[in-house]
């Protein structure tokens, strides 16, 4: 995209490439047309037809992603990764800071949802001002990408300049932001729900929720005030809410981790491309290379449980046997798997030799997208 510089990635990485316009809020528009919009922008951003297919399925109910980008004084820790491509080929993990993270998945995901069709908008944690959120600025304050409202490279560009000279301070108040979040998602419920659709709103942080005056108070006030806003999301206008954590404090994780299962929010905790990788494993998951297509997807929020139990526990020999068959359609033509399980994976074995392998991030080389 004109004047989005992110470092490309590995062949699964999101490419850097001119944005059109998709139809969408049409009559007469089906669940299927949806569905096919959703997987002919992932097809033309490098993803693989099954993921591309099952991700339109799962997925096509998303009306609205809010990211919320903190930019506290802490994301300038130089603790994270990102997966760059070499000159002389290959790929290599490369060192860089919690806000050159959280600034890169900005941008890849405001390409990708406007090439799927999906508007969505970017709140920084702490604006440049102390104002209220209807006095905020658009490319000052927050950033929207709809290609519905026009030129879609202007708006990459006014998300790309907004996050340039973004200032890292140390004011973090993720409970006000939320309530903000409330606002402006309660200015588009009607309409997004009429159209049986939901939102997504997706928090990357490093740390733990602060009050405005202490970056380091995490008193019970805080606290509860988070757990407040994530309840009122997620149960008033029924969102689904990823807690993105850039950094590897395990003490983050588990924060988040506890309010989620303490309160029984439809929230989710995705760590970097390693943690995640490695989770999986833990959970025995291992016939799967947990690939930058999968992250990209799963830190963006999807509504797949399969996807999300990766991290959480094994998944059952069925989950296994459908979720390979989702992964592994090569072309929407092509006969239905076998649903003898001997037959099913020699099929499989033999769609691995079409299908492109992927980085690995664990064993740092490329891999099958299955493992036998």
């Amino acid at each position: 995209v004109p004047g989005v510089t992110p470092q490309a990635g590995p062949a699964e990485a999101l490419v850097q490439t001119a944005i059109t316009s998709s139809t969408t809020d049409v009559p007469g528009v089906t669940p299927q047309d949806d569905t096919d919009r959703i997987c002919n922008g992932l097809l033309k951003l490098g993803f693989p037809y099954g993921l591309s297919r099952y991700v339109g399925e799962e997925d096509r109910a998303i009306g609205l992603r809010v990211f919320v980008l903190d930019n506290s004084g802490s994301t300038a820790e130089v603790d994270c990764t990102y997966l760059e491509t070499q000159a002389k080929g290959g790929f290599a993990m490369v060192s860089c800071s919690r806000w050159e993270v959280i600034k890169r998945s900005a941008i890849q995901h405001a390409i990708m949802n406007a090439r799927i069709g999906i508007p969505c908008e970017f709140m920084l944690l702490n604006p440049p001002k102390r104002r209220p959120g209807e006095a905020y600025q658009e490319g000052v304050d927050f950033a929207v990408v709809d290609a519905f409202r026009g030129d879609v490279e202007e708006q990459l560009l006014v998300l790309e300049k907004m996050l340039n000279r973004t200032r890292l301070t140390d004011r973090t108040s993720l409970g006000e932001r939320l309530s903000e979040v409330h606002q402006r998602v309660q200015q588009h419920f009607s309409r997004i729900a009429a159209k049986g659709l939901r939102y997504v709103v997706v928090v990357f942080t490093d740390g733990l929720p602060a009050c405005t005056d202490s970056a380091e108070s995490t008193d019970n006030s805080v606290k509860n005030l988070v757990i407040w806003e994530l309840r009122r999301l997620t149960h008033e206008f029924n969102c689904s809410v990823v807690m993105r954590i850039a950094g590897r404090e395990r003490r983050v994780v588990e924060y988040f981790g506890r309010i989620k299962n303490e309160q029984d929010l439809d929230v989710k905790v995705v760590s970097d491309f390693e943690s995640e990788a490695r989770a999986m494993q833990h959970h025995g998951n291992t016939w799967l290379t947990y690939s930058l297509f999968l992250h990209v997807v799963r830190e963006g929020g999807t509504f797949s449980r399969l996807l999300d139990a990766l991290k959480e526990r094994r998944l059952e020999p069925l989950e296994v046997q459908g979720l390979t068959g989702s992964l592994m359609r090569l072309r929407e033509d092509e006969e239905p798997l076998p649903r003898d399980t001997t037959d099913f994976f020699q099929v499989v074995r033999m769609r691995l030799r079409e299908e492109p392998e992927v980085y690995d991030p664990l064993r740092r080389r490329m891999a099958p997208c299955i493992r036998e």
